[in-house]
């Protein structure tokens, strides 16, 4: 970890303890800096540190921190008015909903301007769907039928993005024994009355929500340093039942996932989470993931994508050992003949695609096999093979069971 990256976090660990940081060294790189901030959702907060530091005034990229936190400042006004008039529709016409997410925990942060938000999560009753769905169509709401899913409908509205779930939990993990769509499926049973119908969830169960929606980050894409900072700012503000809460990750055995997570936060933010169990990574792992946190950004969207990780899932899934030659040969085959569940986790296609036009999708894969492996990115695609395997690879698989995802 470079200099640059170092003081990142102790802008960010500052922030959180509410302390003034010291003025950074000749060494800081300010185009570095801005980059980090900028892909970790977190500039309002990193310039809230630097902005009376003289030295740093001269930069290019300290103007676009400062523009930028005023940006985003306005835009999370904008952001509130209009999810104050979603919550308003939903009141007067009867439908009990539940606010969870950024929504709720922007609250938590002293500036809660400061914690960005890429889109608003509202959870409602599946028996009252059909009626909200034509609510807000009515009411200028445009639907986003692109980014919406089967338990999840996307709506536009004054360039705010929101998200109405009829279920907290979306799918089960792909490679993680939790069943958590049984276990998040009685939420209304532990919501917390903010006003009218508006609900939020009871601290330990929405605690544990954070660490599940975490861990598929992980899984999938990654997660960056706002997402871990949501933690102590959630934990020092509500009166969290530490017993309820670990019984709740027993259920979903998550409680190697959130004693290690919980650790990670400690360290970086100097904060005050509770022992949830006994699992610590090791000091290599705890910074191979903290790297991969910097390098990941809020949602784990850059740094590359990451088919290799897909491939490395159908391996584990298996049980696959790519570092053995019978290993190489079953995940080979398993590559060369793709069952539909594996077509699905690589977005190829989904579980409601017809078996009629699974061919279609068998022959458009070998085609966009042909084409990645002759083309410029040819390099790129070997990644894909299921019988390579990277010293990183091996350092991901160790981290997935020191995590308690696999087994």
């Amino acid at each position: 970890m470079n200099y640059t990256q170092k003081y990142f976090l102790n802008l960010i660990k500052c922030f959180y303890l509410n302390k003034e940081c010291t003025p950074p060294e000749d060494e800081l790189d300010m185009r570095e800096l801005y980059n980090l901030a900028e892909m970790h959702g977190v500039q309002g907060i990193i310039f809230s540190k630097i902005k009376d530091f003289s030295s740093l005034t001269n930069s290019e990229y300290y103007h676009r921190l400062r523009m930028d936190f005023f940006s985003l400042t306005m835009g999370s006004v904008i952001i509130e008015e209009n999810l104050k008039i979603l919550t308003n529709l939903l009141n007067d016409n009867g439908c009990k909903h539940i606010l969870f997410k950024g929504s709720v925990v922007k609250n938590f942060y002293p500036s809660k301007e400061l914690r960005t938000m890429g889109d608003i999560d509202i959870l409602v009753d599946v028996k009252n769907y059909e009626k909200i769905h034509n609510l807000l169509l009515k009411n200028n709401f445009e639907y986003d039928e692109q980014t919406s899913e089967k338990l999840t409908q996307a709506y536009d509205y004054n360039n705010t993005h929101f998200e109405v779930h009829t279920s907290l939990a979306n799918k089960n993990s792909y490679i993680h024994s939790g069943d958590f769509l049984s276990f998040f499926s009685d939420a209304f049973d532990h919501a917390v009355n903010i006003e009218n119908l508006t609900y939020s969830l009871e601290p330990a169960y929405h605690l544990a929500f954070l660490l599940y929606h975490l861990e598929r980050h992980f899984e999938r894409n990654g997660f960056g340093i706002r997402m871990l900072l949501d933690f102590p700012f959630f934990y020092d503000k509500n009166q969290v039942d530490i017993g309820l809460l670990k019984k709740y990750l027993a259920q979903i055995n998550l409680t190697d996932f959130a004693s290690c997570i919980f650790n990670l936060c400690n360290n970086i933010f100097d904060s005050d989470l509770p022992i949830i169990g006994e699992k610590q990574l090791d000091s290599n792992l705890s910074e191979f993931l903290l790297n991969k946190v910097l390098a990941k950004g809020t949602f784990g969207i850059s740094g590359g994508d990451d088919d290799s990780r897909k491939i490395l899932w159908v391996q584990l899934k298996y049980g696959y050992n790519p570092a053995t030659t019978s290993g190489k040969i079953k995940s080979f085959l398993r590559w060369l003949f793709p069952t539909k569940q594996d077509l699905c986790d690589l977005c190829l296609c989904t579980e409601e695609t017809p078996t009629i036009k699974m061919p279609a999708v068998y022959f458009g894969r070998i085609i966009d096999a042909i084409k990645k492996r002759t083309g410029p990115k040819g390099k790129k695609y070997k990644t894909y093979n299921h019988s390579k395997i990277s010293n990183n690879d091996f350092l991901y698989i160790n981290l997935l069971k020191e995590l308690g995802i696999k087994k």
